[in-house]
C-alpha cells in the first residue's frame, strides 16, 4: 500500500502526457496516444518509486491533492468540456487495444479510479 500513491500520482500526470500528445495531430497521426498513457505511467511509476524509495522525494497528502487539481485544470484546459468525457476514454480504449470497449464503461474504470485513488491517497499515511 506504500506505492499505491506513486501509482495514482504518476497515472494522472501520464494520462495529462498523453492528453498533450493527443492534441498534437502530427504526433497523435503516427504513435499510438494510448501507448505513450500506459508508457509513461509505468516509466513514471518506476522512476517515482525509486526516487521516493532513494528518500529523494516525498509524495504527502498536499502533493497528491494539488496534482489532481493541477492535472484536472490542464486536462480540462487542453479538451474543453466536451472533449473531456471523450478523449481521455478514447486513449484507454486504444492503448489496450480494445476498441470494442464502449467509452461508458471505460469512463465508469477512469472516474472510479480518479476519486477512489484520490480518497484513498488522502487516507493513507504520507510516503
Amino acid at each position: 500500500m506504500r506505492m499505491f500513491r506513486v501509482v495514482y500520482n504518476c497515472s494522472l500526470v501520464s494520462l495529462v502526457v498523453a492528453l498533450l500528445c493527443f492534441n498534437f495531430e502530427w504526433l497523435q497521426m503516427r504513435i499510438n496516444t494510448g501507448w505513450v498513457f500506459f508508457g509513461s505511467w509505468f516509466l513514471g511509476s518506476f522512476l517515482v518509486g525509486w526516487l521516493v524509495q532513494q528518500g529523494k522525494i516525498r509524495l504527502s497528502r498536499s502533493v497528491t491533492l494539488g496534482n489532481f487539481f493541477l492535472c484536472l485544470a490542464i486536462s480540462w484546459l487542453v479538451l474543453g468540456r466536451n472533449s473531456l468525457p471523450v478523449v481521455p476514454a478514447a486513449l484507454i480504449r486504444e492503448g489496450l487495444q480494445q476498441t470494442t470497449l464502449s467509452f461508458r464503461l471505460i469512463n465508469v474504470g477512469l472516474i472510479s479510479w480518479l476519486l477512489g485513488g484520490l480518497g484513498l491517497s488522502l487516507i493513507q499515511r504520507n510516503v
